[in-house]
C-alpha cells in the first residue's frame, strides 16, 4: 500500500480536516509519497471511523519507506 493509496482511500479533504492541515499539504504528501509519522495515529483513527481496513502503523511505515526509496 502506498501513501497515495492510503490518502485516496480516505479522501484528501477528510484527511486534511482530521489532521488539521490544508488540502494542499495532503497533496504534497502524495507528491512526496510520505505521510508524516506524527499524523499516523489520526490517519488510523480516521480509517477506523470510515471502515477502511488495512491502514495500520505498519502499513503506514511501509508506505513511507517505499516513497522515500
Amino acid at each position: 500500500m502506498s501513501a497515495m493509496h492510503v490518502i485516496d482511500s480516505l479522501g484528501r479533504d477528510a484527511i486534511a480536516e482530521a489532521t488539521g492541515v490544508k488540502r494542499n499539504t495532503v497533496d504534497w504528501w502524495v507528491k512526496r509519497q510520505a505521510i508524516p509519522a506524527r499524523k499516523w495515529p489520526t490517519i488510523i483513527h480516521l480509517a477506523e471511523r470510515k471502515g477502511v481496513h488495512g491502514i495500520t502503523l505498519d502499513s503506514l511505515a511501509r508506505a513511507t519507506r517505499k516513497g522515500a526509496a
